[in-house]
């Protein structure tokens, strides 16, 4: 890390020596033409008015630089070594070794099964609770919108509680919840519910120990806490839809759900589309909800990440819990998340009439 910043501190006193140069050999050539030369307050106050933009963006950018562009560089250059616990500095030295860890993580059998299996859950996961929270947050915006239903705040209140309380809270709420032993799913609601319907039979499950219902229950918890935030988007959505489209539909004859289907759902999804595709990408690396709720856990025989483990979650047993504490192999995983979520988001971005800059275009 020093020597990434020894480097950019070097890349920084090039270009200002460049700078330098140029601007040097630009005065040089205006007292040579005999043009007027401007003195340094005379500067100063040009600059500021010309550059005033730039002068605003720079702390963002400079911010971003220490915070974002800094770890990826450092994250990518540790993917070309074979840094992990037997080659920590001072005492052992780590190497480059090019494109090993890229090729162990697609080779090796005991990185390429659980990559593999990690991958295939990240993917079912990001799909279906995304899905679900968008589904979810859709449909009770546009059903606390219509006209018959009332008390529309208050409802609007309600179903936003989810998303003001902090989420790690929520999570490990709901990851006792749904404990085996005392959660309160096992020991009263799946009770009350098979006396209230004994014809399903109901019995305790094992959410927290058998792979299928803990994923089944993340799915549940992130479209629990993620629908508000999509409910919210979706009203103020609603509330530009110019009515004359749905009484010119009304006199055509067409039905609530042919309104909702070619008015109501293209509008909707045309004006939040990068705001859902944030949420699938918010998703693929959601490392708290694995974290919290079951820790990546069960155990699955012969794989090294847990059964709920995504590939973010993954990568932090490795470099954490890991008894080698490969950090180059899991620097290539982290290398391979972000172009692999990057190339997804873009094509989807380009794809979709916001990006385009307007509806129609």
């Amino acid at each position: 890390m020093e020597g990434t910043y020894s480097l950019f501190l070097a890349a920084v006193g090039l270009v200002i020596y460049i700078v330098n140069i140029v601007d040097a050999r630009r005065v040089g050539r205006r007292i040579d033409e005999g043009k007027e030369v401007r003195g340094l307050r005379a500067g100063i106050r040009a600059a500021a008015d010309k550059g005033f933009p730039y002068l605003i963006m720079f702390p963002g950018i400079a911010l971003m630089i220490l915070a974002v562009v800094f770890p990826i560089v450092i994250t990518i250059m540790f993917s070309f070594t074979n840094y992990n616990v037997n080659h920590l500095p001072p005492k052992n030295l780590f190497a480059w070794i090019g494109l090993g860890n890229y090729i162990e993580m697609f080779t090796a059998k005991q990185w390429r099964n659980t990559f593999v299996y990690t991958l295939g859950w990240t993917l079912l996961w990001t799909l279906c609770a995304t899905t679900l929270t968008i589904v979810m947050g859709i449909l009770t915006a546009v059903v606390i919108n219509q006209k018959e239903v009332k008390l529309k705040k208050l409802w609007r209140t309600v179903y936003i509680l989810p998303w003001a309380i902090p989420a790690f809270v929520s999570v490990l709420m709901f990851s006792v919840f749904f404990n085996d032993s005392f959660g309160a799913m096992n020991t009263q609601v799946i009770p009350f519910l098979d006396k209230l319907l004994p014809f399903l039979r109901l019995s305790t499950l094992p959410w927290k120990t058998q792979v299928f219902y803990c994923r089944l229950a993340l799915i549940l918890v992130q479209g629990w806490l993620g629908f508000p935030y999509i409910m919210v988007m979706t009203t103020g959505v609603l509330q530009s839809i110019p009515g004359d489209l749905y009484e010119a539909a009304q006199v055509d004859g067409a039905t609530r759900f042919q309104q909702f289907k070619k008015i109501t759902l293209p509008w909707i999804l045309s004006s939040i589309a990068p705001v859902l595709i944030t949420q699938y990408t918010f998703n693929f690396n959601n490392f708290n909800i694995i974290y919290l709720f079951s820790s990546g856990g069960p155990a699955v025989s012969g794989q090294l990440a847990g059964g709920t483990d995504i590939l973010v979650s993954w990568v932090y047993k490795i470099t954490t819990e890991s008894v080698a504490r490969d950090y180059g192999v899991a620097a290539a995983i982290t290398v391979f998340i972000s172009l692999f979520v990057m190339a997804v988001a873009l094509s989807q971005y380009i794809r979709t009439d916001s990006f385009k800059g307007g509806k129609g275009e």
